[in-house]
């Protein structure tokens, strides 16, 4: 702005040019009126690589606040190594859409996680191969301090906590997951009494358990959505997300889904049931029902869904977390 002070219409000094220089990179009016249409041009693109260098950097920022998102390749990758090592009843809900991923450099391990606030919270330990994970942790570690975030692992299994206690992460245990013996559950007995009234009470009402058509089509998506839209409703429901899916229908089409019915075709519940990869306990995770169905219809459809795991081999039903179980044992 100094050496081209013959350009505009006053003159400027050192001090003025300085002044003038840094309103324009602040993007701010400056006093300067170019007296040519080549100082004209000169401001214009001053102002115009000032934004270039402002839009390039909010997009590192976003990147680096947000993390990588889960593109389609890298969903592949985690679902590839969720086929051969998956074990927990969490291992679906990586690939649920509020998730990022740090993936060790041969792709046979991977840290998932989301940022909630200032920090990042992965789900579960590393899923991988054993000599893979530790790599992924380190990464995933790298990325934190990078950032300023602090790391968080949610729901890790003991072996697990070894696994990140040698990298100098501290345990501290918040519940245990409640999971069903099902060779051992039985619906005798007097403590049972009330579950066997239920799931009467709902035969008697005519309702019975079907296999919903996996994909879903579009017809059947509608009739889960007004079950859920009823469900949410009532009661101060609303939708979760990292270790709970939302309905959403894409993920709905991606898993099988069991449905509580009436002989009129009437969907008055559903569930939708997750692949245990490599696991032995089943587990599902949208469990929703109409307001006014016969009252026990929850039960109905989780008796069932014991039956139903037990017949395929499964040895446990894994219902998610129980926050508190067992805090402050020692265990």
């Amino acid at each position: 702005l100094y050496l081209l002070d013959s350009q505009f219409r006053e003159p400027t000094s050192l001090t003025a040019s300085i002044r003038g220089g840094v309103r324009l990179l602040f993007l701010l009016p400056v006093r300067f009126e170019p007296a040519t249409r080549h100082e004209r041009f000169f401001v214009d693109s001053v102002r115009v690589a000032t934004l270039t260098v402002v839009a390039v950097a909010l997009t590192h920022l976003v990147a680096s606040v947000v993390g990588t998102p889960g593109h389609d390749a890298q969903r592949r990758i985690v679902a590839g190594i969720l086929e051969r090592h998956g074990r927990t009843g969490l291992a679906h809900f990586h690939l649920l859409d509020d998730k990022n991923w740090v993936i060790s450099d041969d792709h046979e391990a991977f840290v998932g996680y989301t940022v909630v606030g200032t920090s990042a919270v992965a789900l579960g330990e590393p899923v991988g191969a054993p000599g893979s994970r530790d790599q992924a942790v380190r990464r995933f570690l790298e990325l934190c301090a990078l950032n300023a975030w602090t790391p968080v692992f949610h729901q890790v299994t003991g072996a697990g906590c070894e696994t990140l206690a040698a990298h100098g992460l501290r345990v501290l245990k918040i519940g245990e997951e409640a999971v069903v013996d099902l060779a051992s559950f039985t619906l005798d007995g007097r403590d049972r009494k009330q579950l066997r009234s239920a799931v009467r009470r709902c035969e008697r009402a005519g309702y019975r358990i079907v296999d919903l058509p996996h994909p879903l089509d579009d017809a059947h998506l509608a009739r889960l959505a007004e079950v859920s839209d009823a469900w949410l409703a009532s009661g101060g429901h609303r939708e979760r997300t990292f270790t709970l899916g939302r309905f959403d229908p894409g993920y709905l089409r991606e898993t099988p889904v069991v449905a509580v019915v009436d002989d009129a075709g009437t969907v008055w519940a559903f569930a939708n049931l997750l692949p245990p990869y490599r696991g032995r306990d089943a587990s599902f995770d949208l469990m929703r029902r109409r307001p006014d169905a016969a009252n026990g219809v929850m039960e109905f459809l989780f008796v069932s869904l014991i039956e139903r795991f037990r017949r395929d081999g499964y040895s446990g039903m894994n219902l998610g977390l129980a926050p508190l179980s067992g805090a402050g044992t020692g265990d």
